[in-house]
């Protein structure tokens, strides 16, 4: 990986030395931004307050010379709002390659972003916003044979990613080797792709340690699979669990795969399909099979434009490094709805998306609706059988010294109750959930077999149009409904009639200790009593051996016959842990008017009500404003302001933020923005990967590009 880094570097330092000594002079277009701020960071959704300053400095060159084409960009952060700085050498050259096309043949070198098909087999892409680079830094080449593309990509990279998108920098990280090779087609008869990928990935310590997530914040298959793997191993190996992790060297992962892409225009409609299938390694396990599957359809019937797409993803356990399958769920523009953003699994969802659009005069009609779902859900069922305890009791009758037995009983009783509260001694099945239907997903409820598959639908419907020449209008109405986190619904049965006869057994046991040392002792007196002599003072057996029980079990032989019972609030019950859900509704809105002369007003005005089901549910009620006033098509004042109250059973909190921005246009030169105030962060997507971005308080904010 250094050699590779080594050579990058080398080559861009020699591709500038050179282009001042070739004949012709190369063209340069270049392009810089800066963003600038300083003021309060807040994450956490408030809970975590530190000072936020950052400097974000980004040069991008383009150049050509014949048919070559070069494209460099450097960063220098110190710091950046997401991610690391960038101040050494190395760091700063952040995204190079130089491509050339011959007659037959393309070749490209250094930073490879590629996409083929829709991403299932490889899309590497770049997003500053979510600090997000995939690329794989080596060579993607292509050979035209007519109607046929051969292709090649090989590269590795040192990849860099988050376990929750809140973490501001990076936690996860992952050596990687890949090769790729396949055809591209274009026939009379359809379009596609096929190909052939391998890659290796190693994962040190501390990055398969962040694959371990604690039980109340486990949501995928390979959350518990891992979890519960790792804990037998240690268990296994009769190690500590730190002794188990010291004695580790990381983890190699291994992935083959074969991807088919087929696509066509017809009288129809046209059509698309995609598909994946591999065999790769779980984490510090065993390989799995599995495959993702993705296809989209799209017709005009008259102005009625109608789309579908369907996803079929099935590799719980695969670790998503290069590629970024479409997640076939509406992106919102709004500022709001698009903070609910569906909680993307590309390794275990099943799902649908149904768009529809239709013009009525000068204003369209958009509506989309977006669902999905796990493949599987299950339940575990756990039921008691009074066998264990009879077992138990039988192997285990009282063999003490007299004057024990209370001791033995109040042992018995705890060992029969340890007994029936734990899911080990109970019998045990794992039964498959039924499948989700359509009208389940319309009502959306919380019953516990429709959660446990996860459920993910949102509504959205909008009109926009121009209702005169100047006025701009666009409202909309976005319904969401998600679950986030749900562990599997665990039913503990406990028949009356076993637990009766549970307790029938131990209490005929309990009962015969009791009679045998009650009748100890009034054998003992009846021998006395048939010599003349007295029992301590009892001329009655029964009398002294009720006296000496008493003496040694505080009470008479029914009263503690009547106090023994089963602790039956203890026994574990049905249980619903962990679950996290959101339904929220948005009405977003646009109004833009234009005054002429390059002169404009606009507003966005939005407002959600959301609630969030965990152990409580609570409401969170939000309203944003921004209006807009643009000058000459110059300069541009916005006003901002959201405002959020939260509303919990027993307290209800407030939050506001407002803030100014003043922009300024210099058209093909450039823009400036400065922004004072208070801005609350945010979730941000590309491609179903997201970050958060800080909130911003009581700050200034500035941010300038320039082309020249």
């Amino acid at each position: 990986m250094v050699g590779v880094l080594a050579v990058k570097n080398n080559l861009i330092i020699a591709v500038l030395l050179i282009s001042y000594l070739l004949p012709e002079s190369p063209s340069f277009d270049f392009s810089y931004e800066v963003k600038y701020g300083d003021g309060t960071g807040v994450t956490n959704e408030g809970n975590t307050v530190y000072d936020l300053k950052f400097n974000e400095n980004f040069l991008k060159i383009n150049s050509s010379y014949k048919d070559y084409y070069l494209y460099m960009e450097l960063e220098y952060s110190d710091p950046p709002v997401l991610g690391y700085s960038k101040t050494e050498f190395k760091d700063i050259f952040s995204k190079f390659y130089i491509d050339k096309q011959f007659d037959n043949t393309y070749l490209k070198f250094g930073n490879i972003y590629t996409l083929y098909g829709v991403g299932l087999g490889i899309f590497t892409f770049p997003d500053q916003n979510i600090d997000f680079d995939n690329s794989l830094e080596g060579i993607e080449f292509k050979y035209n044979l007519g109607d046929i593309d051969m292709f090649i990509v090989h590269g590795n990279s040192n990849l860099e990613q988050r376990t929750n998108p809140a973490i501001l920098e990076p936690n996860r990280f992952s050596e990687n080797d890949l090769s790729i090779i396949g055809i591209d087609y274009d026939f009379n008869f359809g379009y596609g792709h096929a190909l052939y990928k391998n890659q290796e990935t190693y994962m040190d310590n501390s990055t398969l340690l962040t694959f371990k997530i604690d039980e109340g914040n486990r949501s995928t298959l390979l959350d518990w699979d891992f979890a519960e793997r790792v804990d037998q191993m240690i268990e296994t190996s009769g190690l500590s669990e730190s002794d188990f992790w010291a004695s580790l060297n990381g983890d190699y992962i291994n992935t083959e795969s074969f991807v088919v892409g087929y696509g066509a225009y017809t009288n129809f409609g046209d059509f698309y399909f995609e598909g994946e299938w591999s065999n790769y390694d779980k984490l510090l396990g065993e390989q799995a099979e599995g495959y993702r599957y993705y296809f989209s359809y799209g017709n005009n019937l008259g102005d009625l434009g109608l789309s579908y797409e369907y996803k079929d993803y099935d590799m719980p356990y695969d670790i998503l490094t290069f590629t970024a399958p479409p997640t076939v769920a509406i992106e919102s523009t709004s500022i709001l709805a698009a903070r609910n953003s569906h909680s993307m699994n590309y390794g275990d969802e099943l799902g649908h998306q149904f768009e529809v659009v239709k013009p009525f005069g000068d204003i369209s009609f958009l509506g989309n609706i977006s669902i999905s779902r796990r493949h599987k859900a299950k339940n575990k069922i756990y039921t008691f059988s009074n066998t264990q305890i009879s077992d138990y009791i039988d192997q285990s009758s009282f063999s003490g010294s007299a004057g024990e037995e209370d001791e033995y009983i109040e042992t018995l009783l705890s060992d029969c109750n340890d007994i029936m509260q734990s899911p080990d001694n109970m019998n045990f099945e794992e039964n498959e959930l039924d499948k989700i239907s359509l009208l389940d997903y319309m009502s959306f409820g919380d019953d516990e077999e429709f959660i446990s598959f996860y459920p993910y639908r949102q509504i959205y419907g909008e009109l926009s149009g121009y209702l005169n020449e100047d006025l701009y209008v666009k409202v909309g109405y976005d319904l969401y409904n998600e679950v986030i986190k749900h562990k599997d619904q665990e039913i503990f049965n406990y028949p009356q009639d076993q637990l009766d006869q549970a307790f029938a057994h131990f209490y005929l046991e309990a009962e015969q200790v009791i009679d045998n040392r009650w009748q100890s002792h009034f054998d003992t007196c009846s021998q006395l009593i048939a010599f003349g002599l007295d029992c301590s003072g009892f001329n009655n057996a029964s009398d002294y051996a009720d006296q000496e029980f008493f003496s040694q079990f505080g009470m008479s032989r029914e009263d503690y016959l009547e106090s023994l019972s089963f602790n039956l609030e203890d026994l574990p019950s049905s249980s619903n842990h962990y679950r996290q859900i959101i339904e929220a509704w948005t009405i977003p809105t646009q109004i833009t008017y234009n005054l002429g002369q390059g002169n404009s007003l606009s507003s966005y005005i939005e407002y959600q009500k959301k609630r969030i089901t965990e152990l409580e549910k609570y409401d969170i009620n939000s309203f944003y404003f921004s209006g807009s006033f643009t000058y000459s098509s110059f300069l541009t004042f916005t006003l901002f302001y959201e405002g959020e109250d939260k509303v919990y059973p027993s307290q209800t909190t407030s939050k506001n933020w407002s803030g100014l921005d003043i922009s300024f246009d210099f058209q093909d030169k450039g823009q400036l923005s400065i922004f004072y105030g208070s801005q609350k962060g945010g979730r941000v997507c590309a491609n179903g990967i997201c970050a958060d971005q800080p909130g911003f308080e009581d700050g200034l904010k500035v941010t300038y590009r320039t082309f020249f």
